[in-house]
């Protein structure tokens, strides 16, 4: 891989939380936008665009961790942007016990950040990349709104902590962690990331 690509930071207001995605430039050799257009996100439409992928992160891993995988994709050819989970990185708001979201609101936030780069991805195959908590968004995205919004799903770590599924003593450990989890949040009103992981 050769250096990390600059990118535009960019931010898509959804029900008033602030997501941060890092938009990279075009790969090198890929027709880049129009610049002629007064309108800034306007493809070129005389030449073929690059898929788009659209990563979504870990929980707590913020979009500047996947600077050299967006090198490197960009490096293949294919153009990139990152989201910031909402509370990560970029993004607002902060987790504490005074703000609520879950599930629900990620889901929102796939489409929100979709919606807000579809002049960016007209014309060209639009993939969602999801790590662990992003992947499970992305996921959960598709099965509400219907996969037609995008050519290719690739899922990264996204296993479903149901202890059942998990064979011999693997599955009352997961069940006694996963437990452990829910007692700590409870007891301190958000999961502290900052100090377990």
């Amino acid at each position: 891989m050769s250096g990390e690509a600059a990118y535009t930071q960019e931010f898509v207001d959804v029900d008033g939380a602030r997501i941060g995605v890092q938009i990279y430039p075009e790969p090198v050799g890929v027709p880049d936008y129009d610049s002629s257009s007064s309108a800034r996100l306007t493809p070129r439409r005389d030449l073929e665009l690059s898929p788009m992928v659209v990563i979504w992160p870990a929980m707590g891993v913020p979009a500047r961790y996947y600077r050299p995988f967006a090198a490197a994709l960009r490096e293949a050819g294919l153009a990139v942007a990152v989201v910031d989970l909402r509370g990560t990185g970029a993004s607002t708001p902060r987790p504490s016990r005074a703000c609520r979201y879950g599930y629900p609101e990620l889901v929102t936030d796939v489409g929100a950040v979709l919606d807000a780069l579809k002049p960016r991805l007209d014309g060209r195959r639009r993939l969602l990349l999801g790590h662990s908590l992003g992947g499970q968004a992305a996921l959960l995205h598709l099965a509400v709104h219907g996969a037609d919004a995008v050519d290719g799903l690739a899922l990264l770590a996204v296993g479903v902590p149901w202890w059942r599924s998990y064979p011999g003593t693997r599955g009352p450990l997961v069940l006694a962690f996963t437990q452990a989890i829910a007692a700590v949040s409870g007891a301190c009103g958000v999961w502290p990331g900052w100090g377990f992981g």
